[in-house]
């Protein structure tokens, strides 16, 4: 168990939860007023409930917290360098942008895979633009044109 999801099990332990009582949950009134063991029984039921379901939230975050963070980085990575190979080379493989189409499918797929059930969601930051990577982008599309060139002329002779 990972030390935030210690700490986080830790904090929630050490709170005292007042009983939160329903008047729909125990039925009418007039059953009630009878039998107090009755209304005590259904108090304890209530609040036994309630315990159930707090332990299972508590169970679910503890799952969330133990998880792996993603890398966005690495997945930023990953789309340059596709990116890149394909706007260098496609004079040399013009069919190179349709595998790339297919592959970036599945990896979109895998990516949502890893995203729901093996990693931590990211935190979530506002941002106006990709930063850095807007720069690369710009950079392998200018080296792109002049690889493009070289590559006609020297398979044209």
């Amino acid at each position: 168990m990972s030390k935030a999801a210690k700490s986080f099990e830790k904090q929630l332990s050490g709170r005292k939860s007042a009983p939160v009582l329903d008047e729909d949950s125990f039925g009418s009134d007039e059953d009630m007023t009878e039998d107090p063991s009755a209304l005590e029984l259904a108090r304890e039921e209530a609040q036994r409930k309630k315990n159930q379901k707090l332990q299972e939230i508590i169970t679910e975050e503890i799952k969330e917290l133990e998880k792996d963070e993603i890398e966005m980085f690495d997945q930023y990575l990953e789309m340059i360098m596709t990116f890149g190979y394909i706007t260098m080379f496609a004079a040399a493989f013009p069919f190179g942008a349709t595998l790339t189409s297919l592959f970036v499918y599945f990896e979109s797929k895998n990516d949502m895979f890893v995203l729901t059930s093996n990693s931590r969601r990211p935190f979530v930051t506002k941002m106006v633009g990709i930063g850095v990577w807007e720069y690369t982008l710009d950079f392998f599309t200018f080296v792109s044109i002049f690889t493009n060139i070289f590559l006609c002329c020297y398979a044209s002779n």
